[in-house]
This record gives C-alpha cells, structure tokens and sequence, in this order.
C-alpha cells in the first residue's frame, strides 16, 4: 500500500569456557554450551569473575561483552519497546508510523496511511509482505499490473488484505479513509512506470510535471465536492 495521487486535489558468540562458579550456581555438562554460558553470565554478576583462572579470565569477559553488545545491535531502542495505546484518530499528515522504521531492514513496523477523497493509488509493488487494515472510510483495492477499477474489491473498516512481496497493487479510495498497514521493513515503493519501475513517483513538484498531470500547483479548480486548489 502507498500514499496515493488525489484526484480532485492531485492528486521506511561464549567460547566453551572452562569456569569455577560460585555457590549457589550448578555447573552444567560441558557438551549444553548455552546452558554453561548462561552460569556464567550469572557468576560475573554476582562477583564470580574473581573466581576464573588468569589464563582465561581477560577471554571470558571479552566474550561476554561482544555477546552483550551483539544482543544490544539487535534490540530495539527504549522508545521502540515501550508500551502503547494508539486510538483511531484524524490525521493531519499522510503518513504517522506508530512503532518501529519502515525503512530499516528486519524491523517489524505499523503505520497509518491518510487517503484523501478521490486518491488514485497506481500500480506499485514492495519488496516485503504488506498487511492493511482498513480503519476509516472505504478502500476499494485490486492485484494486476495494470489500474483496473472492474477487477477492484471493496475493503470497508474493518476489512484486511494480505499482499505477498512482489505483487503489483493499486487502489482507489472515492472518500476519505485511513488504512493501517504492518509489515517488517524495508518497506520500499517501486512504482509501475510502463515496462519500467520508478523509485519514486512523478509530483507537482517535477520540472516536467505538465507532461504528467492534467492542473498546475496552485490552480483553482472545481469538482463535485466544491471548489479547491491544487496543491
């Protein structure tokens, strides 16, 4: 799923280490090395360390700390894994990520999408599976390589949709709706652009965005839901 155009508003290792423990610990068959690493994790915590040989004291705590570092690169910040209540509510940005980066590889992330009234979404495709959740307003949603609005399902609030990497989607949204989507990252948008993809779509912004689109930034225009302008 991606942030559509508007029609009518143009429209992210313990080696085996030999170790005396302390009381209180058991000591493990030699052959269960993470139960032996496990020991001794709780001796250096409980001013073991004192208890290792000299020839292998200076290795066990390098060890150690290059395990805890790896386990720490692979955590998710404080922010990231704290608890959170996130209601429904209105948007005034098109996209608000509610946890994790959509751009980082291997992190799991949720985020809400804005759909404006009239958003076309054209064909695009992601690299990672994508799961939406309509909680707003009406999607009307289609698998294919080419925009077909009679091949589009209807998604209300509520409904859900599963896409696998590597599918073209597109969409249609004729109200205002705001959809959920959650995958693990990186959440990359390769748009359909002929027989080619593009990393990124054409906007009012672009030198040659009048060889793409029907109005101008900043033109007045009228549609059936009153007067606007481009933006």
């Amino acid at each position: 799923m991606a942030r559509g155009t508007s029609t009518d508003f143009i429209n992210s290792w313990l080696p085996d280490v030999p170790a005396r423990l302390p009381k209180g610990c058991k000591e493990h068959p030699p052959s269960n090395k993470l139960l032996q690493r496990d020991s001794l994790i709780a001796s250096l915590s409980t001013g073991g360390v004192r208890m290792l040989t000299k020839a292998m004291s200076k290795m066990a705590l390098i060890s150690l700390l290059t395990v805890l570092a790896s386990a720490a690169g692979l955590g998710q910040s404080k922010e990231t894994i704290q608890h959170r209540i996130i209601p429904i509510r209105s948007m005034s940005q098109d996209v608000e990520v509610l946890y994790g980066d959509p751009e980082t590889v291997g992190e799991p992330f949720v985020m809400r999408i804005r759909e404006l009234p009239g958003t076309i979404i054209p064909p695009h495709k992601h690299p990672v599976d994508e799961h939406i959740t309509v909680v707003q307003g009406t999607l009307y949603f289609g698998v294919g390589e080419k925009f077909d609005r009679a091949t589009m399902k209807e998604i209300k609030a509520g409904g859900y949709a599963f896409i696998p990497k590597g599918s073209t989607m597109f969409g249609y949204v004729p109200e205002a709706a705001i959809v959920q989507v959650h995958g693990v990252g990186p959440f990359h948008i390769h748009w359909r652009a002929g027989n080619s993809w593009l990393e990124k779509n054409k906007t009012l912004d672009d030198a040659d965005a009048g060889l793409i689109f029907k109005f101008k930034q900043g033109e007045r225009v009228i549609a059936k839901r009153g007067r606007g302008r481009i933006r």
